[in-house]
């Protein structure tokens, strides 16, 4: 007999993310393969539920980045999801559309670059992430792009720097 701690109730998330899937055919395998993480971790956000051991088994919620990808595989609005799934809908992106390149596409690349260039591409991204953030929170961060000893600021230490300036 299996003991269930999972979900109580409907999870609107998942039955909806079930239906998009089903309804574009495509099998938990392509739809994960897609979004960039496991067949696991989608039917766990299909489910709301995980087993954790055996006959135990627990509620399941996904993460913000994970529901995201999930909803630009099967073309659903990022925040509608987010906020079935009781998660923040501010965390959707502002850009329409699926993914372009899944995570383990990326891995796959860095995997084949030397370690100075690794560390370049990096460093690109990072500051190129801060440039997003610094827009998305209307911080002028002109200044902190153009200095190279950026790493580790977040727009919230920009904030906390320009309130005590």
């Amino acid at each position: 007999m299996t003991e269930t701690q999972g979900r109580r109730g409907p999870w609107p998330l998942g039955e909806l993310l079930k239906r998009k899937r089903e309804e574009a055919k495509l099998s938990l395998r392509a739809a994960s393969d897609a979004a960039g993480f496991s067949a696991a971790t989608w039917q766990h956000i299909e489910k709301g539920e995980r087993t954790v051991a055996k006959g135990i088994v627990v509620e399941y919620t996904p993460t913000p980045d994970n529901v995201v990808s999930a909803a630009q595989v099967v073309g659903l609005d990022a925040a509608e999801l987010l906020r079935l799934g009781g998660l923040d809908p501010g965390l959707a992106p502002e850009r329409p559309g699926g993914p372009t390149i899944s995570q383990r596409e990326v891995a796959s690349v860095f995997q084949q670059l030397s370690e100075p260039s690794r560390k370049a591409h990096l460093y690109l991204m990072r500051k190129t992430l801060l440039a997003e953030q610094a827009e998305r929170a209307g911080v002028d961060a002109e200044e902190i792009l153009e200095a190279d000893e950026f790493e580790g600021r977040s727009i919230e230490m920009v904030r906390s720097q320009e309130a005590t300036s």
